[in-house]
């Protein structure tokens, strides 16, 4: 996932508007170069031909721009939904497992407590970097699903909480691969060629018309450039919906870690064992289970 690993160590912002100006300046330089040159008088004659042509080429190339911005906010606005539920439904199952018995109760609320605390750790840092999961939130999430399997209700409350508890834990692990999908759902080659050749062509054929102004030329061709420009920056900053600086925080799954400390200090319907030494995660390999 090299492109992946790029995107997580640039400055967006900063690459960004470096970007916009020098595109902005190379489109202004161009247009003063144009102006000046022994051809453009020539060129210029068949601006009643260029203006049939370029307001075509300009709504073609305004409609896939502007789908493929949506679509790319679309994705990263799906990927902040996904982290979200998620940690909403992590919240629900440590809600849910209070109506179970004690050692249950526990035993769920350690195995949810470390999955957070394996995602803090480690899968986010992976999804930035790799765009994967890692083996340490794999193995949280595996030892989940495990200590559910051994749970017996004790009686027909238990019974309705542990079934909501499993239907929590299912949309867990749907929400879990929706959000590791999107993070490497970018946006096609061939697209980012066409945004690209059709930027330049958009930008290069007004250059051709002649005017009188020529000034008033040259400062809409740099504000049109700075618009395409601009436009490409946002494709490529929402592109990654967990890298660079324009990114899906985590502080949802902080705010769950926060939520579960604070019930366990308020909850004393169960006797709770000295807490264990804090532990240091190993992140392990890169999985997407």
């Amino acid at each position: 996932m090299q492109q992946i690993d790029f995107m997580a160590l640039i400055p967006t912002w900063q690459v960004g508007t470096a970007f916009i100006i020098l595109c902005v300046l190379s489109a202004v330089a161009a247009t003063l170069f144009v102006q000046r040159t022994s051809w453009f008088k020539r060129v210029t004659g068949n601006t009643e031909l260029i203006g049939l042509i370029y307001p075509m080429i300009g709504a073609i190339y305004g409609v896939v721009l502007a789908f493929t911005i949506v679509l790319s906010w679309q994705r990263f606005a799906d990927a902040e939904a996904h982290t979200a539920s998620e940690a909403t439904h992590l919240s629900s199952m440590y809600r849910n497992s209070q109506a179970l018995s004690c050692n249950h109760q526990l035993l769920i609320e350690e195995k949810l407590t470390h999955y957070v605390q394996a995602f803090s750790a480690c899968e986010w840092n992976s999804l930035s970097i790799a765009g994967e999961g890692s083996s340490s939130a794999v193995d949280s999430y595996e030892s989940i699903w495990s200590t559910y399997s051994q749970i017996v209700p004790v009686d027909y409350n238990a019974q309705k909480f542990y079934e909501a508890g499993i239907t929590q834990l299912n949309e867990l692990g749907i929400q879990r691969r929706y959000r590791i999908s999107s993070a490497t759902a970018v946006i096609s080659t061939v697209v980012w060629v066409f945004l690209c050749i059709g930027g330049i062509l958009t930008i290069t054929i007004p250059m051709l018309v002649f005017t009188q102004h020529k000034k008033t030329q040259v400062a809409l061709n740099g504000v049109m450039t700075f618009i395409i420009a601009f436009s490409l920056w946002i494709i490529a900053a929402l592109q990654y919906p967990y890298s660079g600086d324009v990114s899906v925080s985590d502080e949802a799954f902080k705010r769950v870690l926060t939520s579960f400390k604070e019930r366990q200090e308020r909850d004393h319907s169960c006797p709770t064992e000295a807490p264990d030494t804090p532990q240091r995660l190993s992140c392990g390999e890169l999985s997407f289970e």
